[in-house]
């Protein structure tokens, strides 16, 4: 009995990501047809779109890099070349599987560098944290500057999307109700856990726990600090220019200013983080209404949005599917070594 329910957990949580995925994909290109995407692609400039993708590579091997420098102050050394891959792999697994990316890339370094899957998962939290906070700088710039035109372009899409019945304070009330209620009963549950001593979930949140606080007390041993701060930031600017060139690519949106894309670059970053496959659907419907902010209609928004993730998409398909089923091939064949080596333990 235990198993089925297992099983049938494993499929919600698989299935509900996808079907998400799907619904708001439809939701968001109702109005654009497979001709019109094909079209877009036809009449690209590819030479923006290859500075872009190259752009791409190099914001994940900056990510590899900062990696390596968190592992190194842990005690583990990790070349740049299999951090790469572990990344690039990461990020393959969670265009999949939503948030499994993380432990396909804890996985592979683990057979390439055999560091030990508890310490990879503390610091890729790290790293999750620190982006979080840069994106809240981000954010907050954001808000500061241009609170009144968000703020317009809101309410225009609120006012197409919901019925006119449905009084817009109302709707407001409701939704933070129900997240208020949401995250009180979370805390409250994980709280609950936490203080039972033999519950299973309450066991494996200390271990989360743990895990995070040996990842984040870990920044303070990193001897190369300059260039961890220098990577964290330049991870987020080549972010931007991946965006940013992608204008070049029609002259429809050649004239689009440097601004602009630092809107997108937020905007999308949220689209991406939600819990589907690759953000598909989520970038979509938010990157594509924010083409209305430069006078575009909806229609052409999507199309843009669809054509600035579908190339994102196929890098990480590409790139990150060889990168895992290479590091597939390498660590078979050096598993016989390893064993003989300690049976896979990590070089402090």
């Amino acid at each position: 009995m235990k198993k089925k329910r297992l099983r049938k957990r494993k499929i919600l949580a698989y299935s509900l990501p996808f079907l998400s995925s799907v619904g708001l994909l439809w939701y968001a290109l109702e109005k654009v047809s497979l001709v019109q995407i094909g079209r877009q692609f036809q009449e690209a400039n590819y030479f923006w779109l290859s500075l872009s993708l190259a752009l791409g590579v190099i914001s994940n091997w900056a990510r590899a890099q900062r990696w390596a420098i968190v592992l190194q102050a842990m005690g583990y050394r990790v070349s740049i070349w299999q951090a790469t891959v572990a990344v690039f792999a990461g990020y393959f697994f969670n265009f999949l599987v939503p948030r499994a990316g993380e432990v396909a890339r804890c996985t592979v370094v683990q057979r390439s560098s055999q560091v030990p899957i508890a310490v990879s998962v503390g610091t890729i939290i790290t790293e999750r944290i620190l982006d979080v906070l840069i994106l809240f700088v981000l954010i907050g710039v954001l808000l500061l500057a241009e609170v009144g035109n968000m703020t317009a372009l809101v309410w225009r899409f609120l006012e197409q999307k919901i019925p006119q019945w449905i009084s817009y304070n109302f709707y407001f009330w409701v939704v933070m109700s129900v997240i208020l209620i949401g995250g009180l009963l979370c805390v409250g549950l994980v709280w609950y856990w936490v203080r039972q001593p033999n519950h299973v979930i309450g066991q494996r949140l200390k271990r989360i726990g743990a895990g995070i606080w040996q990842g984040v007390i870990s920044l303070k041993d990193v001897k190369r600090k300059g260039e961890f701060i220098f990577y964290s930031i330049f991870i987020w600017v080549l972010y931007y220019l991946m965006g940013y060139v992608l204008f070049f690519c029609f002259p429809s949106t050649a004239h689009l200013d440097m601004w602009f894309a630092y809107i997108i670059l937020i905007i999308g970053t949220i689209g991406m983080s939600a819990p589907v496959q690759g953000g598909a659907g989520a970038y979509h419907l938010l990157v594509g209404n924010l083409f209305a902010l430069r006078n575009l209609t909806v229609e052409e928004g999507v199309l843009l949005a669809t054509f600035m993730h579908a190339t994102q998409s196929i890098m990480v398909l590409v790139l990150g599917g060889t990168a895992f089923f290479y590091s597939i091939w390498t660590s078979s064949k050096n598993l016989p070594e390893a064993t003989e080596n300690g049976n896979g333990i990590g070089n402090k």
